[in-house]
């Protein structure tokens, strides 16, 4: 609808006042606004003055006379959808027959029969209930699957719009108000077609009789070389970006725009930001799985894969007494459980006996089986021990932390105590889920932020607000370690963002209201006195008004009437019909209508309530908002417990 109006404004452009005076360029002024109001004044003038002439041969004619074609749609002159109903003496629509067009050459080629009968209509469906009731009803939707028109069952609350035609609500509903049935019907059906097909774009509706048909858009209808329906963008939609994003540097309207002062220095900040994608490799050395954390004894490699724990001093005879108790302890720290593989005791020497515990968990003793609780007998065994161990403690080692070894000795004379211990590890390197650091979260659920630019592994995807349609091939990279290098595969890796942000500071507006109120306090038809600020400083102005002869007063109002009709109620709402629930089952209408030179224009069967005034309901419109808004909120009890 803007593009005709748009279109419109051209039969203004001849319009000059160059060489007029004031009181002929204030005449001309209200002539214009007058014949304006007059061409396009309501909804049914639009209708017939704009979207009709657009979509038809009819030529457009500006409020001054002058004409001109301008089309937005190519209208046909053969029907693509057509309706016929047979009224019953129930009030209800039976045999509902549905002839269609379905490939555009003017002729019907699909008829089809609605399976049940309708009760009520709908904006976008229709109820079909028992017949001549409100009783046992089903809602029914139209929707479309490519060119076929097909009414599916739904709830009721996803219809609107709805009213009862049959005689629960009155009889003789149907025959009365039949055009208007027949039209919201069709509008309906074809509102669902349009959905998947421009073509059945609605041009017009007619309806004869107990037929409604429905007229729209066909290429044929239009000459070759001023067509103005195109389905390339219809059967490609990326092609619209491409198209524009490639006419924008010659469009003359766009640049106009474009460089304008207001687009180029308007309240917006721009924020740059990066959204990074980042493949870590896991790869470990043999510290970073376990290392020495304190106490006697030592962690050293023993291979590639194999670490290998000293426990306790090494060497001879550096213990004496008689049955004395000795201990040693050595703490590691063991960082990656997971990749502990086995962990085995693999040679103990000790004089006399030996109990080595991890984290006060025994995992051997000897020569002979003893707690270190308890001082076995005899102390002296007169010899020392070297064993070859194959002790698994890996279970021991299945948490991280810190793990404690004791090593208690009995020693008689003199004697020693210390042991070995290999760990098997996993130190092989593997890829970690990928890490994406993400910079434009603050920007991208910000409602005031737009989308300026985009660049996704330096190829432009967002130029100046819209796609370019270009899209970036999967990147091969190589990632590199410490000690292994694997070459991955991604959609992308990294995309830098820029984002026009409107500012949404808070402005105080104290000065301006203080001047305007200074102004207002100090001015007569004559003079006026006004006071601004200039670099912080406030600086007094007055001087003389002088008001041009002939300019007329302006009213303080557009003069309107209210006019009032009424109607049966047949209206729906999702408890059933409304009428069933009111005191009366007439209902008022009520309409505002600018008045014109010859008083109200009040239509058949209409009734001025209030004629020609400066008309103020504003008591009545706050008042049917805040019952619409109660009406809408949720009933709770008030002290909170629910009432039997």
């Amino acid at each position: 609808m803007l593009v005709g109006l748009l279109l419109l404004l051209k039969g203004f452009q001849t319009i000059s006042y160059a060489g007029e005076d004031k009181s002929s360029m204030n005449k001309t002024a209200r002539e214009l606004v007058q014949s304006t109001g007059e061409k396009w004044g309501t909804a049914e003038m639009i209708q017939e003055n704009i979207t009709r002439p657009m979509t038809s041969d009819e030529a457009l004619v500006t409020p001054d006379g002058q004409r001109f074609n301008a089309r937005l749609g190519c209208g046909s002159k053969d029907a693509f959808l057509e309706l016929f109903v047979h009224p019953l003496k129930t009030g209800d629509l039976a045999d509902v027959t549905i002839k269609q067009d379905t490939g555009g050459d003017g002729g019907f080629d699909t008829v089809s029969r609605l399976p049940v009968h309708i009760s009520g209509v709908c904006g976008n469906g229709f109820i079909s209930c028992a017949k001549g009731t409100w009783e046992d009803c089903q809602a029914y939707e139209w929707t479309s699957a490519g060119t076929a028109l097909l009414p599916v069952t739904t709830s009721v609350n996803k219809l609107g719009g709805c009213y009862c035609i049959n005689n629960s609500c009155g009889r003789g509903l149907v025959w009365k108000n039949l055009p208007d049935i027949l039209n919201h019907l069709a509008a309906g059906a074809a509102a669902a077609l349009t959905r998947n097909n421009h073509l059945y774009a609605i041009t017009d509706i007619t309806v004869h009789d107990t037929v409604a048909e429905v007229f729209g858009q066909r290429l044929s209808a239009c000459d070759d070389t001023k067509n103005p329906v195109s389905t390339d963008y219809t059967e490609a939609p990326g092609k619209l970006n491409a198209d524009a994003f490639a006419d924008k540097e010659f469009n003359d309207v766009y640049q106009l725009v474009f460089k304008s002062r207001a687009n180029t220095t308007g309240a917006s900040e721009s924020r740059a930001c990066t959204i990074r994608r980042t493949v870590g490799i896991n790869e470990t050395s043999l510290d970073d799985i376990i290392d020495y954390e304190s106490g006697t004894g030592s962690v050293f490699p023993c291979g590639a894969d194999c670490l290998r724990l000293v426990l306790g001093k090494v060497g001879d005879n550096y213990w004496t007494g008689s049955c004395g108790r000795y201990k040693h302890t050595v703490s590691f720290y063991v960082h990656q459980p997971d990749r502990i593989k086995s962990a085995r005791l693999i040679y103990a020497k000790w004089d006399d006996w030996i109990n080595i515990q991890v984290d006060d968990s025994k995992i051997y003793a000897g020569p002979y089986d003893w707690d270190s609780d308890v001082l076995p007998s005899p102390c002296e065994l007169s010899t020392n021990w070297q064993k070859t161990l194959d002790m698994d403690f890996t279970e021991r080692l299945a948490t991280p932390g810190k793990k404690d070894f004791d090593v208690h000795v009995i020693v008689s004379g003199a004697g020693e105590g210390y042991a070995r211990a290999e760990i098997t590890v996993d130190n092989s390197c593997y890829l970690e889920d990928d890490a994406v650091s993400d910079t434009c979260t603050a920007w991208k659920t910000d409602p005031d932020c737009d989308l300026y630019e985009e660049v996704t592994d330096g190829v432009r995807t967002v130029n100046d607000f819209y796609p370019t349609g270009l899209k970036p091939l999967p990147q091969t990279r190589d990632v590199i370690g410490s000690y292994c290098t694997f070459t991955v595969k991604r959609d992308w890796f990294e995309i830098r963002r820029t984002y026009r942000c409107r500012d949404t500071g808070t402005y105080t507006f104290d000065k301006e209201l203080d001047r305007a109120a200074y102004i207002m306090d100090n001015t007569t038809d004559s003079a006026y006195k006004d006071k601004a600020a200039v670099h912080g400083k406030t600086v007094y102005r007055d001087g003389k008004l002088v008001i041009p002869d002939g300019i007329a007063g302006v009213d303080r109002c557009v003069m309107a009437c209210k006019t009032g009709k009424k109607s049966a109620s047949r209206d729906v709402a999702h408890s059933g019909v409304v009428s069933e629930k009111t005191v009366s089952e007439k209902k008022w209408q009520y309409r505002y209508k600018r008045c014109r030179e010859s008083g109200c224009p009040s239509g058949d069967d209409e009734v001025i309530l209030e004629d020609c005034q400066c008309v103020d309901q504003f008591d009545d419109a706050l008042a049917a908002m805040q019952a619409l808004r109660m009406a809408g909120g949720d009933i709770i009890c008030s002290d909170g417990v629910k009432k039997k």
